[in-house]
């Protein structure tokens, strides 16, 4: 049997970040790549359940822009949800952390928002 996921709002237009200010101009913390899509998938199960919740994800991101480690900082309280997030988080791409103008590895945490669209939402 074949299970299909359900593509929500395109890309992740609610997602936030979790950064600290960089101490220099030129610095930054590691964070999302939101120049690139990042669709948010939602796992068939939960979207017939209609399971809400926001996965906080700790992305190691390597100096090219890809994950090498990705850990569950919060649950949603679903694990369909938690796993798809993971997963997700794996293939997305990043903006690696720069210290005194070097491009470093660091981590980057993700927040990722799982949520049904409304009815009036659902009509358009």
């Amino acid at each position: 049997m074949k299970i299909r996921n359900f593509l929500v709002g395109g890309v992740l237009g609610g997602l936030a970040l979790a950064v600290a200010s960089p101490a220099l101009a030129q610095d930054r913390d590691a964070q999302l790549d939101l120049s690139k899509p990042h669709p948010i998938v939602y796992p068939r199960l939960a979207w017939t359940d209609r399971d809400e919740g926001t996965v906080v994800v700790n992305v190691y991101v390597r100096t090219n822009g890809k994950a090498e480690q990705v850990k569950l900082v919060k649950s949603s309280g679903y694990g369909e949800l938690d796993a798809a997030a993971l997963q997700q988080a794996w293939n997305w791409h990043y903006l690696p952390a720069i210290k005194n103008g070097e491009a470093v590895e660091d981590w980057a945490a993700v927040s990722i928002p799982y949520t049904m669209p409304s009815t009036a939402d659902a009509a358009q």
